[in-house]
């Protein structure tokens, strides 16, 4: 429980300070110049920026109650039961594996498939959606990462039961947390990987199309299947429901990035973001 609050506190402390009057002309690179093409190195249109916003959006509350969250989840027994579901069922692990093939080939196929129909076709928004849902698989995959390589939570152990019946465990090992740095590596643990992606790219699709309600629905629905089908196997449900906080708010800072690239403002929620500064707390308001 201690650790778990420590890295609460880390979180919100370690948050960077985000640098207001930032150079607005900027945010136009190439594409005055070529009014129908979006240059592909715009996939890193402020990169730094959207990353230190994905912190600190919706007050910073998407990554401040994470922590809470998944305590929460294996205090409560929440994890390990959901954990014996795909444990002692193995129709119910192997159904979720095809889910986290899919959650590895989209965010590297949606986003080129897009961004190439859009060249073709001239479609400004089109280019801009595939490299801003670029940037949020990449940002997803880097952030959850970063954290994982402290955290260190052992893996929920369901497909090795299947693959070696001997190895497996009644005993609840649900907080079983090495923190330090990279103890167990970056590729499983908290937050899911799978998950964090696709409700960024997800967001971020949504945020770029906000008047489609059909493409938000089926938006949230992939990332929602991706992070269920998982949880049946590779990660604990706290992850995936941890994952998904996380990558909302990438997703968002990353979608209202790409909409003022292109003077896409009129798409853009109002919103505000809180921040620590060295003698208090920082206010940012976007439009």
């Amino acid at each position: 429980m201690n650790q778990i609050k420590s890295f609460f506190i880390s979180v919100l402390l370690g948050c960077p300070i985000i640098m207001s009057g930032q150079n607005q002309a900027e945010d136009t690179l190439a594409i005055n110049n070529h009014p129908d093409k979006v240059p592909f190195l715009t996939v890193f249109n402020k990169l730094g920026a959207n990353t230190l916003n994905s912190f600190t959006y919706n007050y910073g509350l998407n990554y401040a109650v994470t922590p809470l969250i998944t305590c929460g989840m294996v205090k409560s027994g929440i994890d390990w039961r959901w954990n014996r579901l795909g444990y002692n069922n193995k129709w119910v692990a192997y159904s979720g594996t095809p889910f986290g093939a899919i959650g590895f080939a989209v965010p590297v196929a949606v986003p080129l498939w897009l961004y190439v129909r859009g060249r073709k076709q001239g479609d400004i928004r089109l280019q801009a959606t595939g490299l801003a849902i670029g940037q949020s698989a990449m940002l997803a995959l880097s952030i959850s990462f970063g954290i994982k390589a402290f955290t260190g939570r052992r893996e929920p152990g369901i497909m090795e039961h299947h693959f070696y019946p001997d190895r497996g465990s009644t005993t609840d090992y649900s907080d079983d947390w090495a923190w330090g740095f990279m103890k167990r590596g970056v590729f499983s643990g908290w937050p899911s990987s799978h998950t964090i992606v696709s409700f960024a790219m997800a967001t971020t699709l949504a945020e770029m199309y906000p008047e489609y309600q059909l493409i938000k629905w089926c938006a949230f629905a992939y990332a929602g299947s991706v992070g269920l089908g998982v949880s049946l196997f590779s990660h604990w449900a706290s992850e995936v429901v941890a994952g998904a906080f996380m990558g909302y708010a990438i997703g968002k800072s990353v979608g209202v990035s790409f909409n003022q690239l292109i003077g896409n403002s009129g798409n853009t929620k109002r919103y505000y973001l809180l921040y620590p500064v060295p003698n208090g707390i920082g206010l940012t308001r976007y439009f």
